[in-house]
């Protein structure tokens, strides 16, 4: 009986799991934006280039005239002021 059970919990939990991505893959849609690299990136006066977890290079991505920035890499970094015109496109 109680083998049963377990195998009915593993089965229920491997259906949900599964749809769960199903779910998740169906909302997604596919758009076609710009790495950045003419954005420059300054912390506390020195030269700054967001990285992921591993050490790889980040750029900001800009989709439909608005520039998105690596928000994990930049939060990490704590303390920021935009400075951005026409003319400049940089973080202090």
């Amino acid at each position: 009986m109680k083998k049963k059970l377990v195998k009915t919990g593993i089965i229920a939990t491997m259906l949900l799991v599964a749809s769960g991505a199903t779910y998740a893959a169906s909302n997604f849609e596919k758009i076609q934006a710009n790495l950045n690299h003419a954005i420059t990136f300054k912390l506390k006066g020195s030269s700054w280039t967001p990285v992921d977890s591993k050490g790889k290079k980040l750029a900001p991505i800009t989709y439909n005239n608005t520039t998105y920035l690596p928000l994990r890499s930049v939060a990490e970094q704590r303390v920021w002021r935009l400075c951005g015109t026409k003319r400049s496109s940089s973080l202090n």
